[in-house]
């Protein structure tokens, strides 16, 4: 028999599409594998950093003395590894950076001190296996943080080996029972951070220093549950299989995969940098074609040197990429022509006119990195950025234009979600922009023509996982 329901938050949640760490914050989701279980951990994440830190993606920081290890963790830059009870497996290839991953750990444990046995798979390819013993002593349970391998029960401590990393969705079963689907949410009324556990109807916020950064609403949607059954390890299974429909426009706009600037348009973002402010944006783009006989701005505005209060990408009269932020600026990397390229830009500014710095990340790697820069002015104390041009004229060419590509652009103003700009056009007049699906405003083009726009992009039905239901 099929049934159907429709899930949701309670409404004092709202549901996100991830949170991301920032080294500085994790999660205790009061889980834990102990004696003669048989469990399995899906997730869904995006890898946004490794290093040879340990940093610990899920799990926990025992000794391995204690036979009571699990975790999940950096190598090095390249490499991951995974451990279980006494064992660890070799170090492995590292999933790519920034793509959304599958994992599954599926782990069997026996009597105290027994065998017990752990696989690791990424996107449905078992990448380490690791067997020994589980368990010693007064120590029978492996606990479980996420984001980091202690996380302490404050708001004032960083979790020991912190991850980066976007998550997506965490579930955990225990012998064939889901016993915690953890969805990525922050709490209205104070917007804290978090997960909340849809099984066990807790909300686990986050700890460390700093909330997450969080990913854009999900509203307008739709979740299907249906029972079927499936095989799970092997024996066919009843299962849950939940697909969820999204439409992120008002029915008044029509979301494209891209818009495309052709030198004669620009966009206002609504997106500001002033003083003491940590901001984090996120563009996805791609360059269509360089010119050689001026300054072309991706991103930014265009203001004197001596206002100390420039932000810019941009490519500088043909010799190459650059970022200008206050009174420096660094070279980064040439982005190959249609190709596209996911940059970020994290800026932390002191009062005005203080010091400030700046890291420009391509493709999840750093590429570009300002410190002790002057941001501000007394005539200038906030930036306030453009796309595709560095000053707009309604009714004529922008200045600094250039030819390019924007799929997606998201900014954070110390942690929070601000704006979440999507392509579109509006369904009355064509005129093209950006939409803020945040505050709900449009941003048409500014210029004398219409920008070039992408396919149109359907409303979504997908699944979105599959879970054991233990016949439930």
């Amino acid at each position: 028999m099929i049934k159907k329901k429709y899930v949701k938050l309670p409404s004092a949640y709202q549901e996100v599409e991830y949170i991301e760490s920032s080294k500085q914050q994790g999660i205790r989701p009061d889980l834990g594998i102990g004696l003669n279980e048989n469990i399995r951990i899906e997730a869904q994440a995006k890898f946004t950093g490794f290093t040879s830190n340990s940093d610990t993606f899920f799990g926990n920081n025992e000794s391995m003395s204690n036979r009571v290890e699990f975790k999940f963790y950096s190598y090095d830059t390249t490499h991951v590894a995974f451990a279980f009870g006494d064992s660890w497996s070799n170090p492995f290839s590292a999933p790519t950076k920034n793509e959304l991953h599958s994992i599954v750990v599926e782990a069997t444990t026996s009597t105290q001190g027994g065998t017990a046995s752990a696989t690791l798979a990424i996107d449905n390819s078992v990448v380490a296996n690791v067997s020994g013993t589980f368990g010693k002593y007064n120590y029978t349970t492996a606990y479980i943080h996420v984001f980091g391998a202690y996380v302490y029960n404050n708001y004032k401590d960083i979790p020991s080996a912190p991850s980066s990393m976007k998550l997506y969705s965490f579930k955990m079963y225990t012998n064939d029972v889901l016993i915690a689907d953890m969805v990525p949410c922050y709490r209205k009324s104070d917007n804290e951070t978090g997960m909340y556990d849809v099984v066990r109807n807790t909300f686990y916020p986050r700890y460390g220093t700093r909330q997450f950064y969080k990913g854009s609403d999900i509203s307008g949607t739709m979740k299907e549950v249906k029972n079927i059954m499936t095989k799970v390890n092997g024996s066919m299974k009843q299962v849950k299989a939940i697909k969820i429909k999204s439409a992120m426009l008002p029915v008044e706009y029509q979301q494209v995969s891209y818009i495309q600037s052709t030198g004669v348009q620009g966009v206002y973002t609504g997106i500001t940098v002033g003083a003491n402010q940590e901001e984090k944006i996120e563009l996805k783009m791609a360059v269509v074609s360089y010119g050689t006989r001026d300054v072309e701005c991706f991103l930014g505005w265009s203001v004197s040197p001596t206002t100390k209060a420039r932000y810019q990408l941009m490519n500088n009269y043909g010799n190459g990429l650059y970022f200008l932020f206050g009174d420096k600026s660094c070279q980064i990397t040439n982005f190959t022509v249609e190709t596209v390229y996911d940059v970020s830009i994290e800026t932390s500014t002191g009062a005005t006119g203080g010091s400030s710095s700046a890291t420009v990340k391509v493709n999840g790697a750093v590429d570009g990195t300002i410190t002790g820069a002057v941001f501000g002015s007394t005539s200038y104390e906030t930036a306030s950025l453009n796309a595709c041009a560095a000053n707009l004229n309604s009714g004529s060419i922008p200045s600094s234009p250039s030819k390019m590509k924007i799929y997606s652009l998201k900014a954070y103003k110390n942690g929070v979600l601000e704006k979440d700009l999507v392509p579109c056009y509006r369904k009355s007049d064509n005129m093209t922009g950006l939409y803020d699906i945040v505050s709900g405003t449009f941003y048409e083009r500014q210029g004398v023509a219409q920008f070039t726009k992408g396919a149109n992009v359907a409303d979504t039905m997908k699944t979105l996982y599959e879970a054991s239901t233990n016949g439930s």
